[in-house]
């Protein structure tokens, strides 16, 4: 039996967004606080801060003559690195699994604080006090935009339309209301929605017009995208988006990795440079690869952003039944342009510890094939790679924090996938019942579908012998009415199956993420690595959606992983 579902929010313009965004963020920043004054920290790492730097002349003191006795306000784990970046630079090899952009950007941030400070003539705070502060007002800011991002990004790709906002606004000013009880309503007219991608815009008035239409695109091969549905299913599937956009906003901004988007981590930063770069890719395709390359600079998995233009240019090839020579040379020069930041800090490294000037000896990556620091650090300090992480048994509890995002995961793209196998394996460039296949493509379609039928006719009438023989063939008829019906899984995550053409190529980057967190690197935090990746807030809106238990359980879920992280991450306990 469902529960009452979560209305959804209201027109929901970008007012709201950033409040609702803001004021998240400054209930999580105030928990943290309070806790970091009312427990005392495990290893307070105050000396490290304060360490001077790499041919400072003092000993024991910075090289600008400050030296905190204590940490500054949420200067914690990898913030204290961040921090230690930004006032000294790349001091070891070490210190490179950080990536520059989030230092690059407090530094800057501290240097205008003291600005401040000097021309309201208030005593200059110290380096690593300002760095803290300016990292954290630089996430909120990044936060609030990253919501945003989000919000319209999802009313594109679900509601199947662009401004699916101001046709809210047009409805209502129509008289015509939200039905109450809106979520679960349409979560269950879901089910009678056909598989395939919408492209949003309004239908030619009048019933007989549209029936016409149908009857002339029936008649005709489907090229391009699929036929175009009724105007009461595209009403419905507009309303179904833009109830699960609202809802996937509402658990972006209570969302279980809350205290890395608060504190002076990349995870904000990188978020919103790649959401708005997903957002400016379809129609400002510079402006968005701009964005992509700026979150490349803050994480080492932001150069799977090269995924982006590259399933741009296939869609131009299957468009065309070939790929534009311009198209081809735009994916190149976009893909080098998202990895110059990664490729940039890898040459510096390179210089830094394996040239001539090296002050010291070189490291042992030096002498690779092809020097990594990156991946030398990740597999010799932290102990990634395949499959790494579970020879350890005392590391198997630690899996425990990741179950809940792995299943939201693994569920939202099996369910993806399963609606439409035709568009699973061409990409999303294919949609059943939508343009012509490739020749090639076809014949091994053919191929296989003979092949499968072959063995499946041979199934069913060993099935029938048994059936007979056994006498239960009276029973085969329910059995074979419960198999026509839809699973569970399907049903609730039908908005990310009726999705429209912009949804694969995130869905297939999400696919890649929830791999490489649960094969590749330490399980245990997967739930911010994934954070960054829009399906899972679309397929946790769907659930939410649905009410019941499972709502229940995932926002205590969320806020669960928020008091948790809000107590122990301030004072330097271990959390994900």
């Amino acid at each position: 039996m469902q529960g009452p579902s979560l209305p959804p929010l209201a027109a929901a313009p970008a007012s709201r967004v950033l409040l609702l965004a803001l004021a998240s963020r400054l209930v999580v920043l105030g928990a943290m606080l309070l806790a970091d004054w009312s427990f005392a920290d495990l290893d307070s790492s105050a000396r490290l801060q304060g360490y001077p730097c790499a041919g400072a002349s003092s000993s024991g003191v910075a090289a600008d003559g400050q030296r905190p006795t204590h940490k500054p306000p949420l200067g914690v784990w990898d913030t204290v690195y961040f921090a230690r970046v930004a006032r000294c630079g790349y001091e070891t090899d070490k210190i490179n699994a950080f990536f520059p952009g989030l230092p690059a950007a407090m530094r800057a941030g501290g240097a205008a604080l003291a600005g401040l400070a000097a021309l309201l003539g208030a005593p200059r705070p110290a380096l690593e006090a300002a760095y803290a502060a300016a990292g954290l007002a630089l996430n909120v800011a990044a936060f609030c935009l990253g919501a945003l991002c989000l919000h319209r990004l999802s009313l594109r790709v679900l509601a199947g339309s662009s401004t699916a906002s101001s046709s809210r606004a047009s409805r209502q000013g129509a008289g015509t209301a939200p039905a109450p009880g809106g979520g679960r309503r349409r979560s269950a007219r879901l089910s009678s929605l056909g598989a395939g991608a919408a492209d949003g815009s309004g239908m030619p008035g009048g019933t007989e017009q549209v029936e016409q239409q149908e009857q002339r695109g029936s008649q005709q091969p489907h090229q391009g995208r699929l036929p175009r549905r009724s105007s009461k299913e595209q009403q419905q599937q507009q309303q179904q988006g833009e109830c699960i956009a609202d809802l996937a906003l509402l658990f972006f901004c209570c969302n279980p990795a809350s205290v890395f988007y608060s504190a002076a981590y990349s995870e904000a930063l990188f978020a919103a440079a790649t959401w708005a770069g997903l957002l400016l890719l379809p129609r400002r395709h510079w402006a968005g690869v701009a964005a992509l390359a700026a979150a490349s600079a803050m994480r080492s998995n932001g150069i799977l952003g090269m995924w982006f233009p590259l399933h741009k240019a296939l869609a131009a090839a299957a468009a065309h039944s070939k790929l534009p020579l311009r198209e081809a040379g735009r994916a190149a020069l976009s893909c080098a342009i998202i990895l110059a930041p990664y490729v940039a800090m890898q040459a510096g490294a390179y210089l830094a510890h394996c040239g001539a000037s090296a002050a010291a000896p070189p490291p042992p990556w030096c002498s690779a094939r092809l020097p990594s620091v990156y991946a030398f650090i990740q597999k010799e300090y932290w102990d990634v790679g395949w499959l790494r992480f579970y020879q350890g048994p005392r590391r198997l509890p630690m899996v425990l924090m990741s179950v809940a995002v792995a299943l939201l995961s693994l569920a939202g793209i099996w369910a993806y996938l399963s609606a439409d196998w035709q568009r699973a394996l061409t990409l999303g460039l294919f949609c059943r019942g939508g343009r012509q296949l490739p020749r090639w493509l076809g014949r091994l379609e053919r191929a296989l579908g003979k092949r499968c039928l072959s063995k499946a006719a041979w199934l069913r009438a060993a099935g029938a012998r048994l059936a007979a023989s056994t006498g239960i063939a009276s029973r085969q008829p329910k059995a074979q009415q419960r198999r026509q019906q839809p699973s569970m899984l399907a049903t609730v995550f039908q908005p990310l199956a009726d999705a429209g053409p912009e949804a694969a190529p995130v869905i297939y980057h999400w696919a890649l993420m929830t791999a490489v967190a649960l094969l590749a690197m330490h399980v245990n935090v997967a739930t911010r690595f994934l954070s960054a990746c829009p399906p899972l807030y679309w397929a946790a809106g769907a659930v939410a959606a649905r009410g019941g238990t499972p709502a229940r359980l995932l926002w205590l879920w969320c806020f669960a992983y928020i008091v948790l992280g809000c107590i122990l991450f301030p004072n330097f306990y271990p959390w994900t």
